[in-house]
This record gives C-alpha cells, sequence and structure tokens, in this order.
C-alpha cells in the first residue's frame, strides 16, 4: 500500500511539470506576438504611412465628389461638347480654386477639347489613359503613374459622350518596399528573440529541478 502511495507522490510532479512547460509556452508566444505588433504600432514609419493613406483617402474623396459635382453642372447647362466657351467659364474657376488639380474635357474619339491652364496631364492620349483606369481598377491600383493620380466620368452633352477628367497628386511612398519589409523582419526578429529569452528564463528553474 505505502508503495502505491509512494508512486502516485512520483507520478504527480511531471503532469505538473508538463503543464507548467505549456503555460510558459504560451506565455511566452503570447507575449512575443505582442511585441512584435507593439512594435509595428510604435514604429514612426509605419505611422506615417497610416497617416499618409488616410490623407490620400480623404483627398481622392474630395477629388471624386468634386467630379460627380462638375459632372452634373455640366449636364444641367445643356451645352454641347463644341461649346468650348462655356465649359470653360465653368470649369477654370473651379480649376483657379484648386490649383493642385488639373482639368480636361474629352470627346468620344479621345480628342481633347479644353485643358485648364494647371493642367498636370502629361499623357493626352485619352484612350490609353481609358485603358490604363480600367487596368488599375481591376488591379486595385487607381495610380496612373509615380506622381498623378486620374478621375474619369463619363459626359453626356446634348447627346454626345464625352469625358471630364480630373488629375490629382498621388502621394509617393515615405519609404520603398524593401525598407517596409525590413522593417517587418526586424520586429519579427525582435519577437523570436524575446520568446527564446523568455522561455529559457522560466524554464530555468525546472531544468534546475530535474536535475
Amino acid at each position: 500500500m505505502k508503495t502505491k502511495n509512494n508512486a502516485d507522490k512520483i507520478g504527480r510532479p511531471s503532469v505538473n511539470l508538463n503543464t507548467k512547460l505549456f503555460l510558459i509556452f504560451i506565455l511566452s508566444l503570447v507575449i512575443s506576438i505582442f511585441s512584435f505588433f507593439l512594435f509595428i504600432l510604435i514604429n514612426p514609419q509605419f505611422g506615417d504611412i497610416r497617416n499618409q493613406q488616410i490623407e490620400q483617402q480623404k483627398e481622392e474623396e474630395t477629388i471624386r465628389k468634386l467630379l460627380a459635382q462638375l459632372t452634373h453642372s455640366l449636364e444641367e447647362k445643356h451645352m454641347s461638347l463644341d461649346d468650348i466657351d462655356h465649359i470653360a467659364s465653368t470649369l477654370n474657376p473651379i480649376a483657379d480654386a484648386h490649383p493642385n488639380l488639373g482639368f480636361l474635357v474629352a470627346n468620344g474619339k479621345g480628342d481633347v477639347l479644353f485643358h485648364s491652364n494647371n493642367q498636370k496631364i502629361k499623357n493626352t492620349n485619352i484612350q490609353y489613359l481609358l485603358k490604363q483606369k480600367l487596368a488599375d481598377e481591376s488591379t486595385g491600383n487607381e495610380s496612373f503613374n509615380t506622381h498623378y493620380s486620374s478621375f474619369i466620368s463619363l459626359l453626356s452633352l446634348q447627346g454626345d459622350i464625352g469625358y471630364l477628367i480630373i488629375e490629382g497628386p498621388s502621394f509617393d511612398p515615405i519609404f520603398s518596399p524593401n525598407r517596409y519589409i525590413y522593417q517587418v523582419y526586424m520586429g519579427l526578429g525582435g519577437s523570436v528573440l524575446i520568446f527564446f529569452v523568455l522561455f529559457l528564463l522560466w524554464t530555468r528553474p525546472i531544468t534546475r529541478y530535474i536535475k
């Protein structure tokens, strides 16, 4: 009877030891994962990227609203695409109020009928811009080049179909993708190091006990 009780006493610590090792592993893993996300949150470069994305989204939303308003305003005046003077009188004040934007009107064939004095569009091949627009939208990238992004709306004036284009500034990346990946790897390496350090420190008393 005593032998059985002694066997039970010897067997119990092994269960507790396994439980302790499991808890130490989970706790070390949770802390290392938390440290990785904390590094991402407090890293100023990642913060700048988030702020830039928010600023870009606000700018794009403002341009889209302006594009819709101008399209509606031009179509309401019942002018034709050949009435360049009326188109210019409508768009020039808007262009003056938004010097960082470029405005362009083209007919259905892609011929440019009007462009603002602060035109930023480098390529006036409208058909090319439309193809690029469709290609970029399919891939989720709406920027035509590294400096500007275009917003295009169909324009129906007296039965003629044309295009109203607003060219707005796009935002260059704060740092290259390689730099971004490097920062992520740094955070990942640091979190792995934290995991091993914590695991070794917390298992040290157990290894001493086993010895």
